[in-house]
């Protein structure tokens, strides 16, 4: 599960703003998951800033997405996330300068490829 993230330049989202993952299990999984159909939920951690990947920015509720996911050195549940080709890729794209913020978070080089279903609120 990917919860809906923010372009830059959107306004940021206050602490009271922010669904937690129960609301996301109880008002999106329903909506777009066929009836009867059993679902992993798994938090697998936090990003402080924006994940890379123009697919990320494009997603719509229910799109599947493939994400690579590197723990930081600051440990759980700090994440640096991203769409790629590869972890090849991810690495590369890290390095783009405009990713320094998340280079400054010092991730870990155990890296792990992920699908997710993007969840977005819309409300």
């Amino acid at each position: 599960m990917l919860r809906g993230s923010r372009k830059p330049g959107d306004a940021e989202v206050g602490r009271d703003e922010i669904i937690l993952q129960r609301e996301f299990q109880t008002k999106f999984l329903p909506a777009i998951c066929q009836a009867g159909r059993e679902h992993e939920v798994e938090e697998f951690g936090e990003l402080q800033g924006l994940p890379f990947g123009d697919e990320i920015f494009s997603a719509k509720t229910g799109d599947k997405l493939d994400i690579w996911v590197a723990p930081t050195r600051a440990g759980h549940p700090h994440v640096i996330f991203g769409t790629a080709a590869s972890e090849a890729d991810f690495w590369q794209q890290l390095e783009d300068p405009d990713n320094e913020d998340l280079r400054e978070l010092r991730p870990l080089k155990t890296v792990r490829k992920v699908t997710v279903t993007y969840l977005k609120n819309e409300s």
